[in-house]
């Protein structure tokens, strides 16, 4: 009988990770994603979704000069609230090896073959009250 496989080929699970607001918490977040991968992993990915930059400015300059690195290839949706809105540019940017931000709508092809579709940030400012959104869709 003659297998659909050509060869050895066999799609390797990808494991992906996903954390809501960060709020500034790197070395928190970066914790956790080392225990969560001696636990479970290793994880492949990281999408955050949800606030990521925090109060603290020096904090926040850090990751956006490259300073802090993440254990996992890192992505973050956002911005979720103008206090740190600044901290996103308009388009997509790679902050270091480990850490992007996928700006605010696109696609993204994974080296492991994955695709996630993506948009998120804050609603237009003339709605009466602020609403923010993300969205992550992942094929594979």
């Amino acid at each position: 009988m003659r297998s659909n496989n050509i060869g050895n080929d066999k799609k390797r699970q990808v494991k992906v990770l996903c954390s809501g607001d960060v709020n500034g918490n790197f070395k928190q977040l970066i914790a956790r994603i080392a225990l969560v991968n001696q636990k479970a992993g290793p994880f492949d990915i990281l999408f955050c979704v949800g606030e990521f930059f925090g109060p603290d400015n020096d904090e926040n300059e850090k990751v956006i000069n490259g300073e802090i690195d993440f254990p996992v290839p890192t992505y973050i949706l956002g911005p979720c609230c103008p206090s740190t809105s600044t901290y996103y540019p308009a388009e997509s940017v790679e902050f270091s090896q480990s850490l992007t931000y996928l700006g605010k709508k696109g696609t993204l092809m994974t080296a492991n073959g994955l695709l996630i579709g993506y948009f998120s940030g804050i609603e237009a400012p003339a709605m009466s009250t602020q609403v923010c959104f993300f969205f992550l869709k992942i094929f594979w």
